[in-house]
């Protein structure tokens, strides 16, 4: 009873939507990803399903209700089966329900990865623990590595992007200084992997590159770079 309690005061701080959504060919699964959204889909191509409670559709709300379901998930499918897309994209790879999900429809799934994952409170932590194999039709992700650790739990057509963000920028545009610095980040593949084999964050992993960027900054700021 506490528990049904606490989800209906959560849904009470959601914007309700009292209109259904509209009928697209691409679905974007979080709203966290339409800043790229925007820049990649034509403006009418695609419905946004809202997944952190900031908007609520009621119409959709209800048709879960009727329906003797009350889950997140329920929601989610009953929300693609009513946009009916061809494509369910998320830039959110991060997140599991997105990878439930699947399980309940037959559209075409695509996850985008937008940062870097770790088996630490990360989504390959949750692939490990929950000990299955999911499917997605297609993962766009950073570099080979992460795809040797992804399909051990993800079965998918793999793509190397890189960071779909950084993609947008032209190193041809960067206007060249007569005084500048170049930092270049010591993240790499033997970096991951040795971050793997620690309990540590990530935030605790890179605190000497954090504590040499802010020192970096520091010295830019005084001398004019």
């Amino acid at each position: 009873m506490l528990r049904i309690l606490k989800k209906f005061a959560s849904l009470l701080r959601s914007r309700i939507i009292f209109l259904p959504p509209k009928k697209r060919p691409i679905l974007l699964y979080d709203s966290h990803g339409n800043s790229l959204a925007k820049k990649i889909f034509k403006p009418g191509m695609y419905e946004i399903l809202h997944t952190r409670k900031e908007t609520l559709n009621l119409p959709i709300l209800l048709t879960t209700l009727l329906k003797g379901k009350f889950s997140a998930l329920e929601y989610f499918k009953n929300y693609v089966n009513f946009v009916s897309p061809e494509i369910v994209i998320t830039f959110n790879d991060n997140s599991f329900n997105f990878y439930e999900l699947k399980k309940k429809c037959k559209e075409h799934f695509i996850s985008v990865q937008r940062g870097y994952r770790t088996y630490h409170n990360d989504i390959l932590e949750y692939f490990k623990n929950k000990n299955e194999t999911f499917h997605i039709d297609h993962y766009f992700v950073f570099n080979k590595s992460i795809i040797n650790h992804l399909k051990k739990y993800v079965i998918s057509n793999y793509t190397l992007l890189g960071s779909a963000e950084n993609n947008f920028y032209s190193i041809n545009n960067l206007t060249k200084k007569k005084r500048e610095i170049v930092y270049i980040s010591s993240h790499s593949i033997a970096g991951f992997e040795k971050l793997n084999e620690t309990d540590q964050m990530i935030s605790e992993f890179y605190q000497i590159e954090i504590k040499v960027l802010n020192s970096l900054i520091d010295f830019c700021e005084k001398n004019n770079y």
